[in-house]
């Protein structure tokens, strides 16, 4: 094998420092120490659907289009599932397809719906079950459910999610199954071996994620010796995983490989909540609806409900409590930092707000409120920038702006953001240590390059577009022109030779592949909703 990447979602060297690597994960010690490593700054925003799209296309989410788990649809007022068909350009794998090497691409996020590629591809997270089409070709399918049957997409059954925030019965249950779920990676890429002769494989791991997301308190380094006996469960867990490495490290060829270990984002603690929608709305801009008016938009939501029907498959002016005649600006979705649409007239149905320089006014406007806005507690500034993506990004494709918003709120570590309308909650809120959103997406990844030609000890930061430039680099291929990231040369002992397309030539199983974007069916969207809501995705 000629390269491997192993992903891990969410990991950072604030829970895997040396002291942690030493006890219980000799393998990527060892990998650390006689390789390259540092910190992976992630995407804008620092979330799974952006980051690992942007690791395997080099390409910004600005510029490759997927930006979040869902996408409001300025046309007719919703908001949508997003996956792999809405990403606008061609990946690593088209690229070394293209170029007759063979792929090996298991369990990353958002490669569903499965696309050609010279190999096979398993999707990841985003994929809504076992009976969606997640697997190229189709009909390795079978083959993966004959010899592995308990395989388990991405994070796995709610149920078991559930049980990291039960009694210890419950959690140690839990536990156990996510050993299994990272067993069975280890097994599918046995598997693919097996298969095909692979050159270039990923295998990513969604439960270091999820971990975080339900266990925090469990995983500190600050909080988990408060918990004894759900820490040492983690630590476990980690053995495990570093078990697993060990095993795929050996499908590598130690004496001319290379490897990379990375995560799309990092991952600490956050005490404080600020309630967005509740701000626009004591600043005048979120109309909230009239008493009659929420009575018969419960009863329209009920009787969905009666049929069977979810109540978040409808559009936002039916789902959302607000006078949207008298909205100027709203946050209809948050992919770790908010997003502030503006109801612009003659964009969404019912728009108001004046295109031009009334339009430009408003964002001016919102951006120095913003901007100066503190936590009435502790007196800090809450937002570290606010972009305007129209300006920032020099574009007015809608595709960003509906991803992106109007503006985007970006917030300083320690905080998140809510998209609640309930007045109660107040402008900001104090989480508490054992809530389910206690920690929240760093920018701060990590990652490890080792293998032939690589630094030994050494220590330097990178971005996470980087990683396909430094594979295509270190593969001897040129660099496509749409690529955003530059090859991490200063972790080569000698600089490769970098060649780069000035234009841009996008490969035939791209092309071939390239459909309008594919929506799920209600069931799947739902089940997909479910999965985020037990992360702490959806409000």
């Amino acid at each position: 094998m000629k390269a491997m990447i192993i992903g891990l979602d969410g990991a950072t060297w604030d829970v895997l420092d040396d002291e942690f690597l030493t006890r219980f994960m000799p393998n990527l010690k060892r990998l650390k120490e006689t390789g390259t490593s540092g910190t992976l700054q992630s995407t804008l925003p620092p979330i799974t659907p952006a980051a690992w799209t942007s690791c395997l296309t080099g390409v910004e989410p600005c510029h490759h289009g997927l930006v979040d788990f869902k996408r409001y649809s300025f046309s007719d007022n919703w908001l949508r599932i997003t996956n792999s068909s809405h990403v606008r350009v061609p990946n690593l794998w088209h690229y070394l397809s293209d170029n007759n090497l063979r792929i090996a691409s298991i369990n990353v996020p958002f490669t569903y719906p499965a696309y050609p590629v010279n190999g096979i591809l398993i999707g990841g997270m985003g994929t809504p079950g076992a009976t969606s089409d997640f697997v190229y070709p189709p009909e390795f399918k079978e083959t993966l459910y004959d010899q592995i049957p308990d395989y388990d997409i991405a994070n796995g059954s709610v149920a078991v999610n559930k049980g990291l925030s039960g009694n210890k019965a419950e959690f140690t249950a839990s536990i156990e199954k996510i050993k299994r779920r990272l067993e069975s990676r280890l097994d599918l890429a046995r598997l693919v071996q097996k298969q095909q002769q692979t050159d270039v494989m990923m295998v990513q791991f969604q439960q270091t994620d999820l971990i975080k997301h339900r266990c925090w308190r469990y995983v500190s380094p600050k909080l988990r010796d408060n918990y004894p006996y759900q820490r040492d469960k983690i630590f476990e867990l980690f053995v495990k995983l570093d078990q697993i490495i060990g095993e795929l490290l050996k499908m590598a060829d130690k004496q001319s490989s290379l490897v990379a270990v990375l995560s799309d984002h990092g991952f600490g603690p956050t005490p404080w909540v600020v309630n967005v929608n509740v701000i626009l709305a004591d600043w005048g801009y979120i109309k909230r609806a009239r008493p009659i008016s929420r009575a018969i938009r419960r009863t329209r939501l009920n009787i969905r409900k009666g049929k069977g029907l979810s109540s978040r498959h409808v559009p936002l002016s039916i789902q959302l409590p607000v006078d949207w005649s008298k909205t100027r600006a709203i946050v209809v979705q948050r992919p770790i930092y908010s997003s502030v649409h503006l109801n612009v007239k003659g964009r969404q149905p019912g728009g108001i707000v004046p295109p031009g320089d009334a339009y430009d006014q408003l964002i001016a406007e919102l951006k120095s409120k913003f901007e100066q806005f503190t936590n009435p507690i502790n007196g800090e500034k809450v937002f570290d920038k606010v972009v305007v993506p129209k300006k920032d990004f020099d574009t007015d494709a809608p595709y960003v702006l509906e991803s992106y918003g109007d503006l985007m709120l970006v917030h300083k570590p320690h905080y998140r953001t809510s998209s609640t309308l309930k007045a109660s909650r107040g402008h900001i809120g104090k989480i508490k240590d054992n809530n389910l959103n206690a920690a929240w997406h760093y920018p701060n990844g990590l990652f490890i390059l080792n293998g032939r030609g690589i630094h030994a000890g050494k220590t330097i930061d990178a971005n996470i577009c980087d990683i396909a430039p430094t594979f295509y680099s270190w593969l001897g291929m040129p660099i496509p022109a749409e690529v955003d990231g530059q090859p991490i040369v200063g972790a080569f002992e000698q600089s490769p030779t970098i060649v780069k397309n000035r234009n841009v030539q996008y490969p035939e199983i791209f092309l071939g592949e390239k459909k309008a974007p594919i929506e799920e069916t209600q069931e799947e969207q739902e089940a997909l909703a479910e999965q985020l809501r037990n992360l702490g995705y959806l409000d």
